[in-house]
């Protein structure tokens, strides 16, 4: 296990999580979000940050046993897709369903894009920090 790697993967996703659904989903939705009554202002941040590093190990452990094809980016790609692909209907369908969230049809299309943006873009970022060898070492 590359420990380097799985560090760098982590700040990477942790980064990316922070810049993509934090300032992107602010600049792109804040109003919506901040007119969401079930939401927390502001949001206890000691346990989001803990979730987002913890979510960034697996990630960046999860991408080497994987056996996608292509340049570090393509594969990073396909990675980050396929676990947006599973996290993405739980954030955008899933929550929606169990609270009261003003206009789902909002919810879904903002959380969706902010999402795999963020797992297409992290994705990209972990196949780049493993490069061409996902091998040990």
């Amino acid at each position: 296990m590359n420990y380097k790697k799985i560090v760098l993967g982590t700040l990477a996703y942790f980064i990316s999580s922070f810049v993509i659904q934090g300032l992107l989903g602010f600049a792109f939705a804040g109003e919506y979000f901040l007119s969401i009554p079930i939401l927390r202002i502001p949001p206890i941040a000691y346990l989001a940050l803990p979730q987002a590093i913890v979510a960034g190990i697996a990630f960046a452990i999860l991408y080497p046993i994987t056996n996608f094809k292509g340049t570090p980016v393509l594969r990073g790609l396909k990675f980050g897709l396929l676990i947006g692909l599973i996290m993405v209907p739980f954030i955008a369908l899933d929550l929606p369903a169990r609270f009261v969230i003003p206009s789902v049809g909002t919810w879904i299309v903002v959380q969706g894009i902010l999402g795999i943006l963020h797992f297409a873009i992290a994705g990209i970022l972990i196949g780049l920090i493993y490069g061409r060898d996902t091998k040990e070492g």
